[in-house]
């Protein structure tokens, strides 16, 4: 292209056609369609479906089903439990049964637990009567244990012929020559599947400073004298 003579154009004359300021269409400051800035699809923020927060179906939270109770009744004749007598009701309708599950609760006031299995005999009378002893037995005492457990077939008011009984601030039957007794008053029951757990408001007791633990271990009863 031959350069332009502006000597020879003449004055308020515009450039030719050519030279014009504006930048060619090419130049134009819109980026190109691929410069876009929105990211491709590809790069989306949400996470991959095999990312999500939920656990695999193998990870669910449930606890396992737990032991049976055959397996959990094995297990418990390894714990040494002292050997009572729990004595509820008034003479010609009294009832007891042989226990472990016996536990101080506390000492203000004074208060036991006692668990009884809800098919006892001496469960509904516990209920109404609202006292029962608890009465330790001597490893003199085991005939006791034997009778109150059923071993003897005995039932009911005819229990009451193994040991002598009598009362005291309750009115509950208490063992003469127990270990120890605590005649309580029944302030509160709570029921869980088989059996209730009785608590009792202690209000008199007694022991014997030289009586020696009747003990139950691995399925039987245990006289720890001289060991």
């Amino acid at each position: 292209m031959n350069a332009v003579d502006k000597r020879s154009l003449p004055r308020n004359a515009s450039p030719p056609t050519g030279v014009k300021a504006e930048p060619p269409t090419g130049m134009k400051a819109e980026p190109p369609t691929g410069m876009k800035a929105e990211p491709p699809t590809g790069m989306k923020a949400e996470p991959p479906t095999d990312m999500k927060a939920e656990p695999p179906t193998g990870a669910k939270a449930e606890p396992p089903t737990g032991m049976e109770a055959e397996g959990y009744r094995a297990l418990m004749r390894h714990q040494a439990g002292a050997v009572t007598v729990i004595a509820t009701g008034q003479p010609g309708t009294r009832a007891g049964l042989t226990a472990t599950a016996v536990a101080s609760l506390s000492d203000n006031p004074p208060t036991i637990l006692a668990c009884v299995q809800r098919k006892a005999s001496a469960h509904d009378i516990i209920v109404s009567s609202g006292v029962f002893s608890v009465n330790l037995l001597t490893t003199a005492q085991q005939d006791i244990a034997e009778t109150f457990a059923g071993r003897r077939g005995a039932r009911g008011e005819a229990r009451f012929l193994a040991g002598t009984w009598a009362t005291l601030a309750s009115g509950a039957p208490v063992l003469v020559g127990a270990l120890a007794v605590l005649d309580c008053r029944l302030v509160d029951r709570h029921d869980f599947t088989t059996h209730s757990i009785f608590i009792g408001r202690v209000l008199a007791g007694r022991w014997d400073e030289k009586g020696e633990p009747l003990l139950y271990f691995r399925n039987d009863f245990w006289d720890l004298t001289g060991r």
